[in-house]
């Protein structure tokens, strides 16, 4: 939770002039959607294909994660 919480900063306090507050606000919302069902696929499909359970609870934030930093490095 507190991953996506910091992801969700940048549509949050970025500049005013690259687009609106709408276009922010359906891009963080549309984002977070995509991780809800990511995370429930993978850790659905963990016991089915005999994945290590902590670890396919644990990979999508850690992707999460790994995105964020590749983002803030790259736009920070």
């Amino acid at each position: 939770m507190l991953v996506l919480a910091f992801c969700a900063v940048p549509f949050a306090f970025g500049t005013l002039r690259t687009g609106g507050l709408g276009k922010r606000l359906f891009i963080g919302m549309a984002l977070a959607i995509s991780y809800y069902f990511f995370q429930r696929a993978v850790v659905n499909l963990g016991p089915i294909y005999n994945f290590n359970l902590a670890l396919a609870n644990a990979l999508p934030a850690l992707l999460l994660a790994a995105g964020a930093a590749v983002y803030f490095r790259k736009f920070g």
